[in-house]
């Protein structure tokens, strides 16, 4: 796994630092994501596709939002869909192989990891909660991207973007029974490392340790920056990822 260092515009939005790379990455958190949780949900999807518009110049009938389940289905964003719309799919995943369409996953703590296929010209977008990750949500998005773009594991960079970190997921035995091999446990207490559960999916699929980036920014730890469910926060990171 190799460490990503995330850099910062003025706006405040997080994003992968390479020009050169046919797609962008970014996280619209705290200071950039200005929406006012407390509004009704339709105001609050205009305000966040407002947030995305202004950073990536993406219409917003072009910028995908799911209703994240934590489950493991994965979508197609094909076509645009109604501006007003709250959600493109009930789901926690998405693939595209079309240039300026913006995949969103929202988080508060869960991974927010990314897909990208430089080879074929696809991406994918996936929200890697513990239930999604225990329903090996990411291998599903490969066999997806496989199956529509022919993409192999070879060809993908995988990108984990801010999370919660082990010093602060304290679960209970019903969770820590689904990852022993990830769980730390300190005075009497079980927490899990959910990026290195992530990671150990990956590596399964067959993506190269040099093909995993990570920025280890934690969700709970660096609150002044991201939005954290644990902190008691209401607002959203809001991750992407898009074709030039």
């Amino acid at each position: 796994m190799m460490h990503l260092e995330m850099k910062r515009r003025p706006s405040a939005l997080w994003y992968v630092d390479d020009a050169e790379l046919p797609y962008f990455i970014g996280t619209a958190a705290k200071n950039c994501n200005t929406a006012n949780y407390l509004e009704s949900k339709e105001k609050i999807r205009r305000n966040e596709k407002h947030v995305l518009r202004f950073e990536t110049g993406i219409f917003p009938d072009r910028i995908y939002f799911l209703d994240q389940k934590h489950e493991d289905k994965v979508f197609e964003a094909r076509e645009p869909y109604a501006v007003e719309s709250l959600f493109y799919a009930e789901g926690d995943a998405l693939i595209t192989d079309i240039s300026n369409h913006c995949l969103v996953i929202r988080t508060a703590d869960c991974v927010p990891l990314f897909f990208a296929d430089k080879k074929n010209h696809a991406v994918a977008a996936i929200h890697s909660g513990w239930r999604s990750t225990a329903k090996n949500i990411a291998e599903k998005t490969f066999f997806e991207m496989n199956a529509k773009y022919g993409t192999e594991p070879v060809d993908i960079t995988a990108y984990i973007l801010p999370c919660i970190g082990a010093d602060y997921y304290e679960v209970k035995q019903d969770v820590a029974s689904i990852f022993p091999e990830h769980i730390i446990e300190k005075e009497n207490k079980l927490y899990f490392d959910i990026r290195a559960a992530v990671v150990s999916q990956l590596r399964k699929i067959g993506i190269g340790r040099n093909s995993i980036f990570a920025d280890f920014h934690d969700t709970v730890g660096f609150n002044e920056s991201f939005f954290s469910h644990r902190k008691g926060d209401l607002g959203r990171n809001l991750n992407f990822i898009y074709l030039k």
